[in-house]
């Protein structure tokens, strides 16, 4: 019994880890369609990308024309927070999207191929929906405009659920282009010190600490961590590519 588990499993596992079986003999203009179709669907993310950045700035513009107002400050970093996020994710998104497009094609040389298509469709809507979250931290910014001690929770919470929804795409992206088209140990990595720096900010709101003083605080770490991912995303992808390619 359980051998024949595993050997269900097995076939499963490895498209988790290697994904399916690289195109063989793909006529060129089947190739061309689906880059076709997958650019017109990324310019649909990147007109959610663009509502979502261009509402802030309007829905904000006080806090954008005083950000040093002492009353700004805590809404003001939030919002350099939020857009780093927006505009590096902007930039790996796109950049990923060059070497890894989507592809809708049914593949039913395996048993686990026909799933392809429909896990492409989930990686579309997980894309979309990061961006609906970019646009639900944006809106959580609303309170500390009115009162810079506002409770942040709702708001740090974003920066977790961004990354679990990283880590969705990525384990797609790699169900299709294989190990190399995602790195998740970062994502992992930073999922857990975005979770811890939600559980701290929440603690710390039941001491003496100024609120002031702690929003502005957590905004910077949380600007820090988000760009410390990046820093180490792009290493580690660099050494992994290194490793699995046996490139010095």
């Amino acid at each position: 019994m359980r051998s024949r588990a595993a050997a269900r499993l097995g076939p499963l596992w490895r498209v988790l880890n290697e994904g399916l079986p690289p195109d063989e003999g793909q006529p060129d203009e089947q190739a061309e369609r689906t880059k076709r179709i997958s650019d017109q669907l990324v310019r649909l993310v990147q007109v959610f990308f663009g509502v979502v950045a261009g509402q802030g700035l309007v829905l904000y513009r006080a806090v954008v024309v005083s950000p040093f107002r002492h009353d700004h400050i805590p809404a003001a970093l939030a919002l350099v927070s939020i857009y780093v996020m927006i505009v590096w994710s902007w930039i790996d998104w796109n950049t990923s999207m060059e070497d890894h497009p989507y592809d809708f094609r049914t593949r039913a040389r395996t048993r686990l191929g026909r799933w392809q298509t429909r896990a492409e469709r989930w990686r579309l809507y997980s894309d979309i929906l990061i961006v609906v979250l970019y646009s639900y931290m944006l809106f959580q910014v609303k309170p500390l405009t009115q009162n810079p001690e506002a409770d942040m929770r709702y708001l740090l919470l974003g920066y977790p659920l961004v990354f679990a929804l990283y880590l969705g795409s990525g384990q797609l992206r790699i169900l299709r282009y294989g190990p190399l088209a995602s790195n998740l140990r970062p994502i992992l990595e930073f999922l857990g010190l975005f979770v811890l720096i939600l559980i701290a900010y929440i603690v710390l709101r039941h001491t003496g600490l100024s609120k002031f003083w702690l929003n502005c605080t957590a905004l910077v770490v949380a600007l820090a961590t988000t760009r410390a991912y990046r820093m180490r995303r792009h290493q580690y992808g660099a050494a992994r590519r290194a490793r699995l390619t046996g490139a010095t």
